[in-house]
């Protein structure tokens, strides 16, 4: 074996047909015994790393753990900030949502209702969890996001998982009581990797976080007449 991978995995990888083993490395250790260091690739050629945890191959792929026994591959990584490709930041809101009739407690309660796109008001958001997110309206779905809540409840931050369309983002859901009343912003930012999906976020994330805070809203008026609450 020659080239690049041989000095990385050592001489005892043979032959190398190409990226496809590179890609795709497995551990099928002969002994059977975990953690001796031999693997065989997906084309069952023996190897052994001659490197620790992360060697990352030709594709994107990485050599995860230090023996490779679990083939992983790796999302790409975007550049961030502004002025980088697929940069996007808007903001909808601030939207207010509730007056008086809200106590702290209840406003809280109430974003974790509405924390991200497409969510069931009946369920309460638990943090962190992995949440599908849908669209309001269509109900289309759209990916998996990561869902945290600060401790005081007041601030929601919805990352988006690899394989989302508008991967890398995140989306920052705040309520914050001004002059009597609630309101919510939001502000979604990133660097998407898929060419296009910044304009298509730009354009469409507003109105559908617009379309949320509605929903919140209609929400807590039914709820304070259901329980018979001053609104």
């Amino acid at each position: 074996m020659g080239g690049y991978l041989s000095r990385q995995l050592g001489e005892e990888a043979e032959p190398d047909t190409g990226w496809l083993s590179q890609l795709f490395p497995a551990d099928r250790s002969s002994s059977g015994v975990s953690g001796t260091g031999v693997g065989w690739d997906a084309l069952g050629r023996r190897a052994t790393p001659a490197l620790g945890n992360g060697i990352r191959l030709a594709g994107g792929a990485a050599w995860g753990g230090r023996y490779a026994r679990t083939p992983t591959l790796a999302p790409p990584v975007p550049e961030t900030g502004p002025g980088s490709e697929g940069w996007h930041d808007y903001q909808s809101g601030p939207h207010w949502v509730c007056g008086l009739a809200c106590s702290a407690p209840a406003m809280a309660e109430y974003l974790s209702r509405f924390a991200y796109p497409g969510q069931d008001p009946a369920y309460l958001t638990r943090s962190p969890s992995e949440n599908l997110v849908e669209d309001p309206c269509d109900h289309i779905p759209g990916g998996l996001v990561k869902t945290e809540i600060s401790k005081d409840g007041f601030t929601v931050t919805n990352t988006t998982r690899w394989l989302h369309p508008f991967y890398s983002g995140t989306v920052v859901r705040t309520a914050r009581f001004v002059n009597g009343g609630w309101y919510v912003t939001t502000r979604g930012f990133g660097n998407n990797v898929l060419p296009g999906m910044a304009e298509v976020n730009e354009k469409y994330g507003p109105k559908i976080f617009d379309r949320i805070d509605d929903q919140m809203r209609e929400y807590i008026a039914r709820d304070a007449n259901a329980t018979n609450r001053p609104y």
